[in-house]
């Protein structure tokens, strides 16, 4: 997965032919989903490969900031992803002025900028709480019958 995405990002930039709006998106889609992976899988791989069962309090907070971001930037890039397939199909004559390079980039630019703030109040408030100053989370085992 992680290569897949590295490889998306890698042939895009270095094919001119593929420097097209669809592609951008794609792009950042691509870097996005190699962020998801480098948020949550490191600490899960130390948790099981070497017993590590700490998570600080501060890097929960961050994980749940991180997760919760590029859960919203995920969904405002498939929005903008959505827009440019709208624009294309629906108005063919109108796309090269309406979805220029700056427009992508203002487009793209937004949606992140958008998703780093909003979940800001979230963690704001979440750390606000009170908490035991031992608190523990044991792992359940789930059985799926099929």
């Amino acid at each position: 997965m992680l290569m897949g995405n590295i490889l998306i990002l890698v042939s895009v930039v270095a094919e001119p032919s593929l420097h097209k709006p669809m592609y951008f998106f794609l792009i950042n889609l691509s870097a996005l989903d190699i962020l998801f992976t480098t948020t949550t899988v490191p600490k899960m791989l130390s948790l099981f490969l070497f017993g590590d069962h700490f998570l600080s309090f501060t890097s929960c907070l961050l994980q749940m900031y991180l997760l919760q971001s590029l859960t919203c930037s995920e969904a405002f890039i498939l929005v903008v992803m959505a827009y440019d397939h709208y624009v294309a199909i629906c108005r063919p004559l109108h796309y090269p002025v309406l979805m220029t390079p700056q427009t992508n980039a203002a487009l793209v630019a937004s949606a992140w900028l958008t998703a780093l703030l909003l979940p800001i109040p979230a963690v704001v408030k979440t750390s606000q709480m009170a908490y035991d100053n031992t608190a523990r989370i044991y792992h359940c085992s789930v059985i799926i019958w099929l």
